[in-house]
């Protein structure tokens, strides 16, 4: 909501006339602004991500507050992704089910 309100107040400072770059640049600058977060799927049945998935158009102000980095149940998300991420740069992982294999345990640490 924050960023619909300062490109509105952008536009009402600039008498209604679009200045696309300086609304590009405060949109860039809050989404900055906003934590990453990472969901991932390890051993579970996978309800628990479906059930975030069926939440439909009332997960679209999650979306609006938040970075996505990571959802494979959702989106198409690598593990080259995630790498090309700085240490500490996701804010929040949401890691469901018990870790068993290497690999996940090396996702989970990423």
């Amino acid at each position: 909501m924050i960023a619909k309100e300062m490109i509105f107040i952008l536009k009402v400072r600039t008498n209604g006339k679009k200045n696309n770059n300086i609304i590009s640049k405060v949109e860039k600058s809050i989404k900055m602004i906003k934590p990453k977060i990472a969901f991932y799927w390890c051993a579970s049945c996978g309800g628990c991500e479906e059930a975030v998935v069926d939440l439909a158009e009332d997960i679209l102000p999650v979306v609006e507050a938040v970075d996505i980095v990571m959802w494979p149940v959702a989106m198409d998300f690598k593990k080259s992704d995630i790498e090309k991420l700085k240490d500490n740069e996701i804010a929040v992982s949401f890691i469901n089910g018990a870790i068993r294999t290497s690999e996940q345990e090396e996702m989970v640490k990423l």
